[in-house]
């Protein structure tokens, strides 16, 4: 019921929009019809005016109703033209008549000097007068030959006089057309201004029943053509609203509309959820991935250590987990730095290789013990040395969980102790080491030593690998003299936790004293690492750490094999 009154009143409205269009349309057109004739006749009316004011006034020949003052002044140019051609042809008849009396003058009027027979009769009195001279000069005046050229020039000069009055003459007959002409040209022009004077004097009134016959032409036109067009939209009106939707029964409630409110609420989530993450990632300025650190340091990853889950300050905790776990993620991956250490020169692969970090509590000592002791329980041939060079802190006792650190590293370079004395063997792994005692005066001129350098190459010479657990790089300056020692240079970097900028630095700073560098990233947590999915190692570690818990399953559960026995290189 709802529905259909509400059609209804939508349709009601409309048709009776169309009915008030259509009856204001007719009261109109019957308005118009009566003005229209209304109008015709004030038309007929100003029209026969017109025309009956041209014809009482003699104006009907004219469009203008009488002469115009366009005829009057071409009349009057006329007449002046006239006027000065008369004034010219006397001025040339009494040239003539003057130039009679002085025939010497003839030749400076123009009709006498473009006449060809008159130049020609010149010619010939010039030459009959120089004649007669000459034969004036050489006979006598009685002579006939002398009496005939001066007969002959007689006859020339009675020509030219005839020709003269037959061109004074023609000037006359010139003169008088002249004359004539503007006579009657002055009698036009007084006609024409008397006619033109009196038509004046009617000139306003006939325009002024002309604009008003113009006026009444166009309002009847105006309203002709308005009531042509309400005759045509007789049959075409049509209402200024229209339904765009019929009402119909409603199957659910208008409001709220939860559909739409959670859409609306999922959209707006998504979107600030991926501000909200692309605000954290801007203003992340920690490493996460290695192409990140390789981006912006330009060195090459080596490897990604995964974070050992245990005791943080406890370094021994993670040493001895990674050495009894030799399958883990992590322990996986600190072979895999040595590896890639080890490929970097395959002529020459490293036998001195120096540990450090930008700045403390990084990992690097642990990662030295965890790699020496490693490399040393895999393979028991190698012999593998680890020589505590961070003087200032000297951790690396704690990092093998050693109370008694035995002789120390400067202890051996002063010579107070022997290199039997000062070298000392861990139990779990094998692993050699030499321990240093912390706050040691004078580390960087210990460091930069003769002796520093002659005990690195007696290590070297007695040792497959030397290890050298340095200082922070940013630190103090100890790390950069320790990296010219070493063959290659490890650079520890804590994943989320270093800065970048101090990370570029201290990368900046090693690349200074040597070219041998690779950086490792370091305690990485793998089910926040693997959540990125940037796909380096750490994503590898984190997808399939599976792989690793089955080989440590199937190494349990098989019969326990030797260690490979390797030859030594002493």
């Amino acid at each position: 019921m709802s529905a259909r009154i509400a059609n209804a009143v939508a349709e009601a409205y409309l048709a009776d929009q169309i009915d008030t269009k259509n009856e204001a349309n007719r009261r109109a057109t019957e308005w118009l019809e009566q003005r229209l004739a209304e109008l015709r006749r004030n038309l007929q009316v100003a029209e026969e005016a017109v025309a009956s004011y041209r014809r009482d006034k003699g104006l009907a020949g004219s469009p203008e109703g009488a002469i115009s003052s366009q005829t009057l002044s071409e009349l009057n140019g006329r007449y002046t033209a006239a006027r000065g051609r008369r004034i010219e042809k006397e001025a040339r008849l009494v040239a003539l008549s003057k130039a009679s009396l002085n025939p010497g003058e003839l030749a400076n009027i123009p009709e006498v000097s473009g006449n060809t027979s008159l130049a020609a009769l010149r010619i010939q009195d010039v030459d009959l007068t120089r004649k007669v001279a000459e034969l004036a000069s050489q006979l006598g005046d009685k002579h006939p030959k002398l009496v005939q050229v001066r007969n002959e020039l007689q006859a020339v000069r009675a020509r030219f006089v005839i020709e003269t009055q037959r061109i004074t003459l023609a000037v006359r007959a010139e003169l008088d057309a002249a004359e004539s002409e503007e006579a009657d040209l002055k009698e036009l022009v007084d006609k024409a201004a008397i006619i033109s004077g009196a038509a004046s004097e009617f000139e306003a009134e006939q325009k002024q029943l002309e604009r008003e016959a113009l006026s009444n032409r166009t309002l009847y036109e105006s309203f002709l053509n308005r009531f042509k067009e309400l005759r045509e939209q007789q049959d075409i009106q049509r209402a200024d609203a229209r339904i765009l939707a019929y009402a119909r029964p409603a199957g659910a409630p208008s409001s709220p509309n939860y559909r739409s409110s959670l859409m609306g609420a999922f959209v707006i989530g998504c979107m600030l959820g991926m501000a909200g993450a692309i605000a954290a990632e801007k203003l992340d300025r920690v490493f996460r991935s290695a192409p990140q650190v390789e981006e912006a340091t330009g060195v090459s990853v080596l490897a990604m250590v995964p974070e050992v889950k245990g005791a943080a300050s406890a370094r021994s905790n993670v040493v001895t987990s990674i050495l009894e776990n030799t399958t883990s993620p992590a322990a996986e991956a600190v072979r895999a730095v040595f590896t890639a250490i080890s490929l970097a020169s395959l002529d020459r692969p490293p036998r001195v290789v120096a540990v450090t970090s930008s700045t403390p509590s990084e990992g690097k000592t642990t990662f030295v013990a965890s790699l020496g002791g490693l490399l040393t329980k895999m393979n028991t041939s190698r012999r593998v040395l680890i020589v505590d060079l961070d003087l200032r802190q000297a951790r690396m006792s704690a990092a093998l969980g050693l109370s008694d650190r035995g002789g120390t590293i400067d202890e051996y370079l002063m010579g107070t102790k022997s290199l039997a004395d000062c070298v000392q063997r861990h139990e779990q792994s094998g692993v050699y080491y030499i321990s240093a005692r912390p706050n040691t005066p004078n580390a960087p001129e210990i460091l930069e030593s003769h002796a520093m350098k002659a005990a690195v190459e007696v290590f070297s010479e007695n040792y497959d690998l030397v290890l050298l657990d340095a200082p922070p790089v940013l630190a103090v300056s100890d790390a950069r003299i320790v990296a010219q020692l070493a063959d290659y240079t490890v650079f520890i970097v804590q994943w989320a936790k270093t800065h970048r900028d101090v990370v570029k630095t201290a990368v900046s700073a090693l690349l200074e004293v040597t070219s041998h560098v690779g950086i490792v990233i370091n305690r990485v947590n793998l089910f926040k690492h693997g959540r990125y999915g940037y796909g380096d190692h750490g994503d590898y570690y984190s997808r399939y750490r599976g792989y690793y818990g089955q080989a440590k399953a199937d190494a349990a559960s098989g019969p326990a094999r030797p260690p490979l026995k390797l030859a030594s290189k002493k």
